[in-house]
């Protein structure tokens, strides 16, 4: 089944404390309970929106929010600029398309790709695990060259003054 998003998150909470509560009493429940991603991830990159316009802050996550954990998800980017050697990595937590309006997790130089026309296709690979440890990985798909980060606490929650003032942060890199 789908994660379901209409339930509040105290009730599933309890519901999921009341499945495993029963698993560990040997009832026979009918229910596995899944970790699932509480946001979802990806990297802040260029695009171009539909009227043909250059966008400097798209956000397209990697990692959808709801999906069961362990996960590992991949997808493709190309350069905007010929001999483009070099990709400053923001990766990002939330789900608006604008990354300035999501919250910077972590950041990176990813350094020494081929000097190569514009379109040349770079893979940024995610992993996700049930600690909350994102592993990146930036891939050059023509070369092979390779760059990570892995950051700690990526699922971490903000209380209102913290993501207030993390929103604020990753809204000054734009």
């Amino acid at each position: 089944l789908p994660p379901r998003r209409d339930m509040h998150p105290d009730l599933a909470v309890a519901l999921g404390a009341a499945v495993q509560a029963a698993a560990l009493a040997g009832e026979r429940t009918g229910r596995v309970l899944v970790d699932v991603t509480p946001y979802s991830f990806g990297p802040a990159h260029a695009d171009i929106d539909q009227d043909g316009e250059l966008v400097l802050d798209a956000y397209t996550p990697v990692i959808e929010r709801g999906t069961p954990l362990p996960v590992t998800r991949a997808s493709s980017y190309y350069t905007m600029a010929d001999d483009q050697e070099v990709w400053h990595v923001r990766i990002l937590q939330g789900d608006s398309p604008r990354a300035r309006d999501n919250i910077l997790v972590g950041h990176f130089h990813a350094a020494g790709f081929a000097k190569a026309r514009a379109g040349n296709e770079i893979v940024c690979k995610m992993h996700l695990d049930l600690n909350g440890i994102l592993a990146v990985e930036i891939v050059e798909k023509a070369t092979g060259l390779a760059k990570k980060v892995t950051i700690a606490g990526a699922t971490a929650a903000y209380d209102d003054q913290q993501l207030a003032a993390a929103r604020q942060r990753t809204a000054a890199l734009w």
